[in-house]
């Protein structure tokens, strides 16, 4: 039974139901984009609500901050229709505990799972080839994608990956386990760069 659903941006329909999952449906080539406002502040009064987002078939691209902000998040599912994910779309979602990523996804912008410390295990797909990254203008901040998950301690590359993009993991300090198949031939810029562990 659903609490509410909507549509919001250019055909971008989603539906919020008493289990507390988020779906976003009927999405084919739409991008969530914070920066169209309507978009991004259409489950805004759920976001203390909200302990799972499903993104269904169709979906080809998750915009900046499109699902930040949501505290009580458990669970991301992400899928395979999607190539890309922006910057911040899931920062600061401390209670992420399971996260499926697309088994296409080819770029992710920086902090896209920043600061999601209850991420303890990740596995990225062999199609992701790019990620953004961010410095301030003194270098004294660095961030990529997963920067901040500061209980990350495993990651699996899938089999087939020949790169690992730029800062993907960057200070990840609780890292202990990373899974590297032989078909790696370019470890890009401090992708793990600042892994004390």
């Amino acid at each position: 039974e659903y609490i509410k659903s909507g549509t919001c941006g250019s055909g971008l329909n989603w539906v919020f139901d008493r289990s507390g999952t988020l779906t976003i449906i009927e999405t084919a080539g739409i991008l969530i984009n914070w920066y169209d406002m309507n978009t991004h502040t259409a489950w805004k009064e759920y976001a203390d609500d909200i302990v799972s987002v499903v993104v269904n078939n169709g979906m080809e691209s998750i915009g900046a901050y499109a699902f930040s902000g949501l505290n009580n998040l458990t669970s991301v599912t992400i899928s395979d229709t999607v190539t890309s994910i922006g910057e911040y779309a899931f920062d600061g979602d401390k209670e992420i505990l399971s996260l499926k990523l697309s088994e296409n996804i080819e770029f992710m912008g920086h902090n896209a799972f920043g600061k999601c410390i209850g991420i303890t295990e990740v596995k990225i797909p062999k199609s992701l080839d790019r990620c953004s990254t961010y410095s301030s203008w003194n270098g004294d901040c660095k961030e990529g994608v997963f920067t901040g998950c500061s209980n990350l301690k495993t990651v699996t590359f899938e089999k087939g990956t020949t790169q690992i993009a730029e800062r993907l993991f960057f200070a990840c300090e609780s890292i202990e386990n990373i899974e590297i198949p032989d078909t790696v031939v370019e470890i890009e810029y401090e992708a793990f760069a600042d892994c004390v562990n």
